[in-house]
C-alpha cells in the first residue's frame, strides 16, 4: 500500500463483513488491486493462529510475532530450498 498521504490503522467500518467488507476497506486505504489477494492470505494465516481470539483483542504485539515468525519461515525456506 502506499506509505504517503493519510495512514489507515484500522478500517472505517468497525464491523466489516469477511472478506468484502475488508476488501473495501483496503480499496479505500488505497491498497492495489493485485495486493489485495496477498492481503486477504496474510488476515486468514494471522487469524488462523489465533483461534477463537476475538480479531478486537489482537493488536500490534500479535502482528509483530506473526510477521517475525512468517519472515523466519521465508528465510528458512529459502536457505533450504524448499517453499
Amino acid at each position: 500500500m502506499p506509505q504517503g498521504g493519510r495512514r489507515v490503522a484500522a478500517p472505517a467500518d468497525l464491523d466489516p463483513k469477511w472478506p468484502d467488507g475488508y476488501v473495501d476497506e483496503l480499496r479505500r486505504a488505497g491498497g492495489k488491486e493485485k495486493n489485495i489477494p496477498f492481503c486477504l492470505s496474510w488476515v486468514r494465516r494471522f487469524f488462523a493462529e489465533h483461534p477463537g481470539t476475538n480479531r478486537r483483542d489482537l493488536g500490534g504485539m500479535e502482528i509483530e510475532l506473526f510477521l517475525g515468525r512468517t519472515a523466519r519461515r521465508a528465510q528458512l525456506a529459502g536457505t533450504t530450498g524448499t517453499g
